[in-house]
């Protein structure tokens, strides 16, 4: 799942965007896993306890596992 930001009107790293992302998943923000590339703006999650993984702001084409990494950090379903 993705948000963006634009659409409810909140800028990052204001909190409430990442609320607003856990709630639609219907998770504690303890659960979600907040992956970006933007020190600044995407540790905004943190605040809420959300882990964070940055990753290196890179064009896609210079990523060449692009973010098969993240699959080993994500939890099996429950």
């Amino acid at each position: 799942m993705f948000l963006l930001a634009y659409e409810i009107g909140i800028k990052k790293p204001d909190p409430r965007i990442f609320q607003t992302a856990c709630d639609k998943l219907d998770l504690p923000p303890t659960d979600v896993l907040m992956v970006g590339d933007d020190r600044a703006a995407d540790t905004g999650a943190a605040a809420l306890g959300c882990p964070v993984h940055l990753v290196d702001h890179l064009p896609v084409d210079e990523r060449p596992g692009s973010l098969a990494e993240i699959l080993d950090m994500i939890p099996p379903c429950r």
